[in-house]
């Protein structure tokens, strides 16, 4: 940790041409009212577009220092791209935020001041569903049963626009590095949540439903015991043969989880599988 740096920004991005320019002078202007020390840590998931041009002509426009860009050799995904910026963070404070403007930075000093004010470890933004009916629906679902299999408060909605204290980063990035889905309740205790702005996505459409599905489905099976519990249920109902199934399942997600840990250590450490700017 830097005790200079009073706040890292990590903004995972892919195929962002059209929002990050607008993005990093947002949090520019923001963070200088703030009067707050920063960097900035973006780790481009190996996009196809022209998002680290748009990055670079920030920064001569800018003249700044403070952004450090990192491109990956392959698309790994959000969650591998936001612990590996977090891996590289020096300040006290970590922020995480989308490339696309949905997480608006006008509140970050709201974050800011409800993680000092109630003394805690970290804070999670969040807004009234406000997109179409299924979006809105299925969010509702996933967010009720994902909260159900942790035992935590099914009201709770969680969301990748989230303020932590720099003595989680550890934990945050050696819990998480064999998991599809970052909940930061699971490491912190003193967590809370905070209404945020919620914009629509600038000049991008909103990830499909297929693939929302198929994400949630993803860490249903590989994050939690969802499909154990079912197969317990179905024993009841119907014979032994779902112990088996059961046992498969188990040995499957151990296999899938450690391969993912191996995957992400290793672009970690191996500086073939990304560049530096």
């Amino acid at each position: 940790m830097n005790k200079d740096i009073n706040i890292s920004i990590v903004i995972p991005t892919y195929n962002a041409e059209k929002s990050i320019y607008l993005l990093l002078e947002s949090l520019f202007k923001e963070l200088t009212l703030l009067k707050l020390s920063f960097e900035i840590i973006i780790v481009d998931d190996n996009s196809t577009d022209d998002t680290i041009n748009e990055i670079k002509k920030f920064k001569n426009n800018s003249e700044t220092v403070n952004i450090t860009v990192i491109k990956s050799s392959s698309n790994y995904g959000q969650v591998t791209s936001t612990l590996f910026g977090v891996s590289r963070t020096k300040g006290k404070k970590i922020l995480t935020i989308d490339d696309d403007l949905q997480h608006d930075p006008v509140e970050i000093k709201n974050l800011y001041d409800h993680l000092f004010i109630n003394k805690l470890d970290s804070v999670v933004a969040y807004w009234k569903v406000d997109e179409n009916l299924i979006r809105n629906v299925s969010s509702v679902i996933f967010n009720f049963l994902s909260n159900i299999l942790q035992f935590k408060n099914p009201r709770y909605r969680n969301t990748a626009f989230r303020l932590f204290d720099s003595k989680l980063k550890d934990k945050f990035i050696e819990y998480f590095l064999d998991k599809n889905w970052i909940d930061i309740r699971r490491i912190s205790k003193l967590n809370d949540q905070l209404m945020t702005i919620h914009n629509p996505p600038l000049k991008r459409k909103h990830t499909g439903f297929i693939k929302r599905v198929k994400l949630a489905l993803h860490y249903f099976f590989l994050d939690t015991y969802f499909f154990e519990l079912i197969t317990i249920l179905l024993i009841f109902l119907l014979d032994e043969l779902f112990v088996i199934i059961i046992f498969l399942t188990i040995v499957v997600k151990k296999v899938t989880r450690y391969r993912l840990y191996k995957l992400r250590k290793n672009l970690f450490l191996n500086s073939d599988n990304y560049q530096i700017y």
